[in-house]
């Protein structure tokens, strides 16, 4: 017998080819009259409705676990700061296996294939099981801290992961595409590296069309910068006298050979271009929080000059603290997510290659937060030197140096 998809040779107890993962019928099950293909067809047409309710559920799970991972980030700062060790592995542990329900269910959502079953599946029991060991942690830790076992609701949410398992089993099940069942560790094995290479796969083709309309975008105002207003009047663009237009991309980083001006233009100032993430990091340590506020706030200003015409804008730190508030952080990550967008999106204008975008900063925050928490930090990190790399040119261009 041979897989209808690949053309993978399979033995007849096989229900799953090992190489692609498609679902193949047994050769006595493969036989049968014309009425047995409408049934087929039947077949096909339900689960096209079941892959449809497969992506709703594994949606909607997406979004509740993501904000219960979110939810728990806090209470991992207040371990740490108050020295609970024993509440900081009980957070750490909840917040991995919400995290990485959230990002199975969201595969599922995203890209659902029988190819996934084992991929969505595996992780849904390893979020049990972190989430059993976040319980248990947590019961032992009020014990030793209280003299009693507190915390007993921690094993109701363990149940709430128990169900999302039991539901995505039953769904895939429905369809014919019941993971694990009637397969080798070898099956499994390669089912998932099969779906690893799927989603890896979706995730290269969607960073390429992101790439292709920061291009285009790119072009679009490139041809608004150069075209000089009526009147003659080329504004921002005018060269010194004597000197030659140097388009919409300003000159080269650390190139002075256009002509530089003078005396610093009216309404501009410098821009700063030494900020550091450990500075950061401690600065928003001894202000017990504050500082990333003020450090939004100036960043934000400084973009929206950087990129200043290119039809879009930076919102402010209100919008940044209320939004992000009514939103359970979401919104915050939507901030970052369009700021690493915009940088990358207007590193051509000063000539600056900036290779990180949204789609960098969304997989070092999520997939990131595995490596001990240093995933966000990373993150910060490339913007923070990003937008240092386009403020030293726009000194320069500028006179502000």
């Amino acid at each position: 017998m041979f897989c209808p998809e690949c053309g993978n040779f399979l033995n007849d107890d096989q229900k799953f080819c090992p190489k692609c993962g498609t679902p193949v019928e047994s050769a006595g099950e493969g036989t049968g009259s014309a009425g047995q293909g409408m049934g087929s067809a039947g077949d096909g047409a339900k689960n096209g409705s079941l892959d449809t309710v497969m992506r709703a559920v594994c949606g909607v799970f997406a979004v509740i676990f993501l904000l219960s991972a979110f939810a728990r980030i806090p209470g991992i700062f207040r371990s740490l700061f108050g020295v609970m060790f024993g509440y900081l592995i009980s957070s750490v542990f909840g917040f991995l296996a919400a995290l990485i329900m959230a990002l199975s269910t969201g595969a599922a959502a995203w890209k659902w294939s029988a190819r996934l079953r084992n991929l969505v599946f595996g992780g849904a029991v390893l979020s049990v099981a972190l989430k059993l060991i976040s319980a248990i942690v947590q019961l032992i830790a009020g014990r030793i801290m209280f003299g009693a076992f507190v915390g007993g609701a921690a094993f109701a949410y363990w149940l709430g992961y128990v169900f999302v398992t039991a539901v995505l089993f039953g769904l895939m099940y429905a369809m014919g595409s019941a993971p694990v069942v009637g397969e080798t560790k070898d099956s499994i094995m390669a089912s998932m590296s099969e779906g690893f290479s799927d989603l890896s796969g979706a995730a290269k083709d969607l960073q390429a069309k992101q790439a292709e309309k920061s291009a285009a975008k790119q072009k679009q105002a490139a041809a608004g910068y150069q075209a000089p207003p009526a009147g003659g009047q080329t504004g921002y663009q005018a060269p010194p006298v004597g000197g030659t237009a140097p388009g919409y991309g300003v000159p080269p980083m650390g190139g002075m050979g256009y002509g530089m001006p003078t005396t610093p233009p009216q309404g501009r100032v410098a821009k700063k271009t030494d900020r550091s993430i450990w500075i950061y990091i401690l600065l928003s340590f001894i202000t017990c929080g504050i500082y990333p506020y003020f450090f939004i706030h100036s960043l934000a200003n400084d973009v929206n000059d950087l990129c200043e015409g290119d039809g879009e804008s930076t919102s402010g730190i209100l919008a940044f603290i209320f939004l992000g508030f009514i939103t359970c952080g979401i919104y915050r990550i939507i901030w970052w997510y369009k700021l690493a967008n915009r940088l990358q999106a207007n590193g051509h204008r000063y000539n600056v290659p900036i290779q990180e975008n949204g789609t960098t900063y969304l997989m070092w925050v999520l997939f990131g937060s595995l490596l001990c928490f240093i995933g966000p930090f990373i993150a910060l990190n490339f913007v923070i030197k990003n937008t240092n790399k386009l403020c030293v040119v726009y000194n320069q261009y500028n006179g502000l140096m």
